[in-house]
């Protein structure tokens, strides 16, 4: 975090005008205020029309979790589309907003390297982004329990994992993630694709260890994730 500045950030299911600065205050103690505070909000929702007209003065960063359709349509029920997400994306860029993009959990499904390539081509030549951060997946044993009773055990996300409970995983958090090596190969693909479409856009990883950012060399990106300024 930039020194001499403070930061929030919310995760939210949708966009309330009062939690942006300079915005009306909904509390008293919100009447001061506060130029050199920065909001960052987290979100899916597509329903941003009552942000638009807003003296924002780019102190509110929005950032949305997006995926590819088709893992959307699979693995995210009653989120709003990734099309929807993408129109409000490009409506808040336009008004202003800084625009952040977090692509987790990234799920290898078959032809993966098709899935997110055209997703983000698609992406990138449509939003003005000011940093996209990427993540794959990492559950503890418990969520995983929930994950299998909702999706089964034979869902793409715990054959992978399992693999990473058989020795192949070597980060020691208390998280399962899927094997370093396929990480690794999903990141570099990912990140040609990123900079074959925006070539000086900001690029972070979401809780990975050192050596995930030794191997391809994002030594520079360490501590950037999208909850940091």
């Amino acid at each position: 975090m930039k020194r001499g500045f403070h930061q929030v950030c919310f995760i939210v299911l949708c966009l309330p005008r009062c939690w942006l600065p300079d915005s009306p205050p909904a509390y008293p103690w919100e009447r001061r205020p506060a130029p050199r505070a920065r909001l960052t909000l987290l979100t899916k929702s597509a329903d941003v029309g009552n942000l638009l007209d807003l003296d924002h003065r780019g102190h509110s960063i929005l950032s949305w979790t997006v995926n590819p359709a088709a893992i959307v349509d699979a693995f995210e029920e009653n989120a709003p589309l990734l099309e929807e997400r993408i129109t409000a994306m490009e409506a808040c860029a336009s008004a202003g907003y800084p625009i952040r993009a977090v692509v987790m959990p990234i799920i290898p499904v078959p032809d993966w390297k098709t899935v997110y390539g055209e997703f983000l081509h698609d992406l990138l030549n449509r939003v003005r982004l000011a940093r996209i951060t990427l993540g794959s997946i990492c559950s503890y044993p418990h969520a995983l329990r929930l994950t299998e009773g909702k999706l089964g055990a034979t869902n793409p996300i715990s054959m992978q994992l399992a693999r990473s409970a058989r020795g192949q995983n070597n980060i020691t958090d208390g998280r399962i993630r899927f094997p370093t090596t396929l990480r690794a190969e999903i990141y570099r693909y990912l990140l040609e694709v990123i900079r074959r479409n925006a070539p000086t856009l900001e690029i972070a990883l979401c809780l990975e260890d050192r050596s995930m950012f030794d191997t391809l060399g994002m030594q520079d990106g360490i501590g950037r994730c999208n909850c940091a300024l």
